[in-house]
């Protein structure tokens, strides 16, 4: 019995060892590379595939999905400013073309060196400033470099950006000194403009004010100069003369005058007095003789001056 038992051994143990190590499965979004003694075999994608245990080797695993490489490089501007440059590319394996990946030693060294070397024939030509402004530039000539160099084994370049671009701190500090003093110099400038607008405004506003008084005051003078002729008219009619009744018309214009700054009005002098006492007899005189105008009596007091006047 016991020799019937090693002779059912003999054979199940190779069975064991093939089920365990020839059978593999690889996992979806990957494919390896299966070497026997050393040399190159084939290239297994997903799914459940077999080997010869100890004959067969995975020599290495790649990844199909889209896969992403971050540096950062140091470089000079035209200024003699260094800047830290960093680049991140985003790039695939071809799942046609992983025995050209297979072939291709240390990939990701070797864009790195791509993307330094770009990146230190390009920055120098630039100054500061415009290296901010030309990081799209900097980004399309990697990408350009990458696919020339990176295609033909196997590398998809799906896209390369140039995310960061860090100054020396020093030089940092000094560009934020100049930005502050360039806002600050706009902010006086809007600030004195402001102030001249104004003031300009102020002074047309102050010229307006004036020319509409200017109006209301040659309209008040018309209008008191068209009184005083009708009112000439009026006394003219009445039997006063034109000089008596002008030295009325001056004489109340003083009154008023006066009044409005809370004095006592002044007389009549004598001369004007005289004056009107004469019209005033001429036209009694008239008036006896049938003359066709009416008679203004001035009202008088005992001091020979003339109060209010009325037609």
């Amino acid at each position: 019995m016991e020799t019937i038992f090693y002779f059912a051994l003999f054979p199940t143990v190779p069975l064991i060892i093939i089920l365990l190590f020839g059978f593999y499965t690889v996992k979806q979004h990957n494919a390896i590379i299966i070497e026997r003694f050393g040399k190159f075999r084939a290239v297994k994608k997903a799914g459940l595939h077999f080997k010869l245990p100890f004959i067969d080797q995975i020599a290495e695993t790649f990844c199909l999905r889209v896969q992403q490489l971050d540096i950062v490089a140091e470089s000079k501007t035209q200024e003699n400013f260094f800047v830290d440059v960093a680049v991140s590319v985003q790039y695939i394996i071809n799942a046609d073309k992983v025995y050209e990946a297979y072939h291709y030693y240390r990939p990701k060294h070797k864009m790195t060196a791509y993307i330094n070397d770009v990146l230190r024939s390009e920055i120098p030509r630039l100054c500061l400033a415009d290296t901010f402004e030309n990081k799209d530039t900097l980004s399309s000539k990697i990408k350009e470099v990458l696919v020339d160099n990176m295609q033909p084994h196997g590398f998809e370049i799906i896209n390369v950006l140039t995310t960061d671009i860090e100054p020396d701190t020093h030089i940092k500090n000094i560009m934020n000194a100049v930005n502050a003093a360039e806002l600050k110099k706009t902010a006086v400038e809007f600030e004195g403009e402001l102030l001249r607008i104004m003031a300009v405004a102020k002074a047309e506003a102050e010229a307006e004010k004036k020319k509409l008084e200017g109006r209301g005051l040659a309209k008040h003078q018309i209008e008191i100069a068209k009184g005083y002729i009708e009112s000439l008219e009026a006394l003219t009619k009445a039997g006063i003369a034109t000089p008596e009744a002008s030295s009325l018309f001056m004489y109340n214009d003083t009154s008023t005058t006066k009044e409005t700054k809370n004095k006592p009005a002044a007389s009549l002098n004598a001369d004007i007095i005289e004056r009107i006492m004469a019209s005033y007899k001429k036209a009694e005189k008239n008036d006896e003789e049938g003359a066709d105008y009416k008679v203004v009596n001035f009202a008088k007091n005992d001091n020979s001056n003339i109060g209010v006047f009325s037609i």
